[in-house]
């Protein structure tokens, strides 16, 4: 017998956030250790291959930025659902098929972001390497990782996407138990596939897009039995023939695309910062990238929260709860400062033996101190900006955030031009850029929050009344003929 969705319309709401972001951090943290050791194996072969992998860390970056067109989507819109079942016959009924909905048009999302990337994937590699002799070389090799993860893609969309739905009913509990198992194997097949242990072949970077892609699969594998054994807290609708609601389908993506496309430009971005990196050689490339992946630790907490943060906020907006809501963002906003406040210390304290994990090399690890010490100023900025992005994605109110990341990540690429092109600085004067934009886009990010424009989504399309305290403990909305309702 299937589990039941957790209510989050109820009950204590710190105790709501932690039992969704405490799993969520889990999982984001063995995604964090999952790159960050095919970095260190990878980083084992030499400066180039580490050089190679980074060049196409931001297009893998982007493989889920695009996913989220469809997943955040489908978390809010299914949270929302499962929010309004307490007072509307039918709503349950409505979750499960747009969550069906949203995994379909996952898989085929992934399809398409396979073609695109076989088919312009090594000009776009050759095109972040830039012009630099020493860094060209490193093209083919990237592109032989991105190709490799790439052709996986339709099954890591349809992994986001069940784990999105599971998300919105409240369990992030399996996600995290399914992932650890392919993260576990993927960390005993690195050495042997990477480095040739015992009687496998040498195979350097691409043999840790071989374990990745095997572990993708393996997470789907699990999935999909217990879908057919009826063991997760969502379950399939009834087969129906083939019938798109394009309806639907037009709110997943109107509230998934605003921040995908800030996604997208974030990636961009540092695909177009990449040749102005490279002017300073490959070192300076291995620098970055061993920088984004040790604040990508401090990135994904706040991520887990904000994830929490679109399921407790969509089902509380659902329900009509909207000053339930509020608090929930504001709670996990002052968890992820505190949080965050602590990464900066770590960063700026102790650079050397975080970043000495990765390279032996002596230029690379003073670059990549300078740029943790510079990065940990704007971290309790970049945290909270975050997690209220959740909060909106939850509202359904996705735009007013975007029209703020996009501006303050596109003025990098004009800022890094300036000060070293024009003005002949070093490469710090990038990590500034970076650091100082992050600020910028925190501090209006909680001013549009705080001035209540998250509060745009229409209460009547979910069935409710709009109300600013808690809905009246009421009988459960039960869908008809199937005796569903929220566990509380």
């Amino acid at each position: 017998m299937s589990p039941k969705p957790f209510d989050l319309t109820r009950g204590s709401v710190s105790r709501g956030l932690f039992h969704l972001a405490l799993p969520l951090m889990g999982s984001m943290f063995l995604e964090t250790a999952f790159n960050l050791v095919n970095a260190m194996w990878v980083g084992q072969t030499g400066t180039e291959s580490l050089a190679a992998v980074n060049l196409a860390s931001f297009p893998i970056w982007m493989l889920f930025a695009v996913a989220g067109i469809v997943t955040t989507g489908t978390n809010a819109l299914v949270a929302q659902r499962l929010g309004a079942a307490r007072s509307r016959r039918g709503a349950l009924g409505e979750a499960r098929r747009i969550a069906a909905l949203g995994i379909m048009a996952a898989i085929a999302l992934g399809v398409v972001q396979a073609l695109v990337v076989l088919l312009w994937g090594r000009d776009l590699i050759r095109l972040m390497a830039g012009s630099h002799p020493s860094v060209e070389p490193l093209a083919d090799l990237g592109y032989a990782y991105l190709a490799f993860i790439f052709l996986f893609a339709p099954v890591h969309c349809a992994n986001e996407a069940i784990s999105s739905v599971l998300r919105a009913y409240g369990d992030t509990r399996t996600p995290l138990a399914v992932f650890a198992v392919g993260f576990t194997v993927n960390f005993v097949l690195d050495p042997f596939l990477i480095l040739g242990w015992g009687p496998f072949p040498r195979l350097d970077i691409l043999g840790a897009a071989i374990a990745t892609n095997f572990s993708f699969w393996l997470v789907l594998l699990i999935y999909l039995r217990l879908l057919a054994r009826r063991r997760l807290v969502y379950r399939l609708p009834e087969f129906h023939p083939p019938r798109v609601d394009w309806e639907a389908l037009r709110r997943i993506v109107g509230i998934g695309l605003p921040p995908s496309v800030a996604s997208l430009v974030f990636s961009g971005v540092f695909m177009a910062l990449a040749p102005v990196v490279g002017h300073f050689g490959p070192e300076a490339l291995a620098a970055l990238g061993i920088g984004h992946r040790i604040e990508g630790v401090s990135y994904l907490v706040c991520y887990g929260f904000s994830l929490a943060c679109v399921t407790m906020v969509g089902q509380n907006v659902g329900a009509g709860c909207l000053d339930r809501a509020e608090k929930a963002a504001w709670s996990a906003a002052g968890m992820v400062a505190a949080f965050t406040a602590l990464a900066s210390v770590v960063f700026w304290c102790l650079p050397e033996p975080l970043v000495a994990l990765f390279t032996r090399d002596p230029l690379v690890r003073q670059l990549g101190v300078d740029y943790l010490r510079i990065i940990a100023l704007s971290q309790v900025f970049m945290g909270v900006a975050v997690v209220l992005d959740g909060a909106f994605a939850g509202a359904g109110r996705t735009l007013p955030p975007m029209l703020v990341s996009v501006p303050a990540t596109l003025m990098r690429v004009p800022a890094a031009h300036l000060t070293v092109f024009r003005w002949g600085m070093g490469i710090s004067a990038i990590w500034w850029a970076i650091s100082l934009l992050t600020m910028l886009r925190g501090v209006v990010v909680v001013t549009l929050f705080r001035q209540g424009l998250w509060k745009g989504a229409r209460p009547e399309e979910l069935g409710v009344e709009p109300m600013l305290d808690q809905v009246p403990p009421g009988p459960h909305a039960l869908e008809a003929g199937r005796g569903e309702a929220p566990a509380r």
